[in-house]
């Protein structure tokens, strides 16, 4: 896995952002993740619980999007990167997922 501590700027580690629920829970806590790859990363948190997870929205970014998300969001934080699914943050999630779908038009 690639160093998280990755300085910013034009060699800034680049993946993506993702949301991970439980599924079907919408009103469960929210992951805000970053990962090179999303598949293996939700596989490995499977992995590690008995919740039935799923990738509910993602998008290219670099890991300073990730942090700045955390610090937006920083109200909410339940533990970790895990928040409440408050209906800010499914916004920004139906946001991600209606952007996405119309990229890949």
């Amino acid at each position: 896995m690639a160093n998280r501590s990755a300085p910013d700027g034009p060699g800034a580690r680049e993946g993506y952002v993702y949301f991970i629920q439980e599924w079907p829970c919408e009103d469960g806590p929210i992951k805000i993740g970053f990962s090179g790859d999303v598949g293996e990363r939700l596989r490995v948190l499977r992995s590690k619980t008995r919740l039935d997870l799923h990738v509910i929205g993602w998008f290219p970014a670099t890991l300073s999007v990730e942090r700045d998300l955390h610090k937006r969001f920083s109200a909410i934080r339940l533990h970790g990167e895990w928040f409440e699914a408050t209906p800010e943050l499914l916004g920004v999630v139906e946001l991600v997922r209606a952007l996405h779908n119309e990229a890949g038009k």
